[in-house]
């Protein structure tokens, strides 16, 4: 039974910046072909932020370091797929949002 919990803790260390890599990839990979695959990005991104604060309250900073180094790159990436998806809006009661989106900083 230890073994099976070291594995665990061993696996959940590793999974987010895992989930950053391989999403990060197939997203760059798929970038012309974003609509069939609809916010993958996201649901990675929710995840990780999930894993981060999930750390910061157990307070295992050698979690939160092991998944904040991917981190940022991977905040930058999702805020240019967002924009690059929210330009697209025409509609003029959405203007305003879109303007937001892509114009704010993170």
């Amino acid at each position: 039974m230890e073994d099976f919990k070291e594995q665990m803790a061993n696996y959940k260390k590793s999974w987010p910046k895992k989930l950053v890599k391989c999403s990060s990839a197939f997203a760059a990979e798929q970038w012309g072909d974003r609509e069939n695959y609809p916010d993958l990005l996201g649901f990675c991104y929710n995840h990780s932020c999930e894993f981060l604060i999930r750390a910061i309250e157990d307070n295992n900073f050698d979690e939160v370091k092991a998944c904040y180094i991917e981190f940022l790159p991977f905040v930058l990436f999702y805020q240019e797929y967002i924009r690059t998806d929210v330009v697209k809006v025409r509609e003029v009661h959405r203007q305003s949002a879109v303007f937001h989106v892509f114009s704010a900083a993170l």
